[in-house]
């Protein structure tokens, strides 16, 4: 009998590991197709396949109009067609048509417009770019800062496209429609730049004086408007302005040794 034992022990053994190994299969979570294909897909991007993780993500939206990782996959196919493919026209289309699916999300559309409107900047599109600039600040309830963020970038476009009348507009529309002192600040303080730039220190200067005394905005913010003042005041000759300007930047323009050597040059 004990032979018999013996001699069975082996296929008993046997039996139960493959029992056991088919009730794991059997209670292991099954994953469903949209799941799997994401992983295929996000595997394919993390090893450099870009090809396949290009078709993967496409058949995902194809295939799951309503699945969560949607804002995903068109993020991924911009990147592939921006970096992968070079080719950044595509990559804003593919960034514009997740602007389209993702309305009422103010936040996500703000930033997938704001990257399409860059690309068509680099490709020297004004007129796109400024478009998609000014509908990112008509999206209702944008953030202060990413409402002066699209008016700094609207306003550069318009430089750009030699339309220094489009850009001072753009300052103008910051202003209407940004409350927040902070987030304004950084569009006076571009626009009091531009009128240095186009010589009308005379509409510049009152801008920068009100930013440089303001204590709600950034320091950093206040120490450039200070900074331009003492250039403004170098500009007119009046050096005592000039290195009282300069002294009271010293903590708070972002370049120290660029004041301290007009404090040096002015000794």
């Amino acid at each position: 009998m004990s032979n018999h034992r013996a001699f069975l022990k082996p296929f008993l053994t046997g039996g139960l590991i493959l029992f056991f190994v088919f009730q794991a299969a059997c209670h292991r979570p099954v994953r469903s197709p949209e799941a799997e294909l994401l992983d295929t897909a996000r595997q394919a991007f993390l090893d450099g396949r870009y090809g396949d993780a290009e078709h993967d993500y496409q058949t995902y939206l194809e295939h799951f109009p309503k699945g969560a990782a949607r804002l995903e996959a068109w993020l991924r196919l911009a990147d592939i067609s921006q970096d992968i493919r070079v080719s950044p026209r595509k990559a804003a289309l593919l960034l514009e048509t997740a602007f389209l699916e993702n309305a009422g999300n103010v936040a996500t559309q703000a930033r997938l417009a704001l990257r399409a409107a860059g690309l068509h900047l680099e490709l020297r599109d004004y007129a796109k770019a400024t478009k998609l600039f000014q509908g990112v600040i008509d999206l209702p309830g944008l953030d202060a800062a990413a409402q002066a963020k699209a008016c700094l970038e609207l306003a550069h476009t318009r430089v750009l496209a030699r339309d220094t009348v489009g850009a001072l507009a753009a300052y103008d529309l910051c202003r209407d429609r940004i409350a927040d002192a902070g987030s304004r600040s950084l569009c006076d303080l571009s626009r009091a730049r531009l009128l240095m730039q186009l010589d009308r220190t005379s509409e510049a200067e009152p801008i920068l004086h009100t930013l440089f005394s303001d204590q709600r905005i950034p320091a950093s913010v206040r120490g450039e408007a200070g900074f331009a003042l003492g250039q403004l005041s170098e500009s007119a000759h009046d050096k005592d302005a000039a290195r009282t300007y300069y002294e009271q930047v010293r903590t708070l323009y972002p370049n120290p040794l660029a004041v301290a050597q007009k404090l040096k040059y002015l000794k």
